[in-house]
């Protein structure tokens, strides 16, 4: 599927847990970090921010996912908060 996007399946990376020592090192690899949009990332968000890393998310109404679009607000990368699904 990420293919007929025009993303190239090797370029996704899908991991378990990395030792702490790895972390941000591994993290700080993405091209961008794209956050799930019922629940967000939080801690995880924070990290990918911290590596300088961008980070694309969709705001809804209730806290659980509005937690990055905060993180995404104070961080010193681009502001990627899509207005719309669509946008998204």
């Amino acid at each position: 599927q990420a293919r007929r996007h025009g993303v190239e399946p090797e370029r996704i990376v899908i991991h378990e847990q990395f030792p702490t020592s790895y972390e941000f090192r591994v993290k700080a690899l993405a091209d961008l970090f794209l956050d799930t949009p019922l629940f967000n990332a939080h801690t995880t968000a924070g990290d990918i921010l911290w590596c300088g890393v961008p980070l694309l998310t969709l705001p809804g109404e209730n806290m659980a996912q509005r937690v990055a679009a905060g993180l995404v607000a104070g961080a010193p990368t681009p502001p990627n908060n899509a207005p719309t699904m669509d946008d998204y």
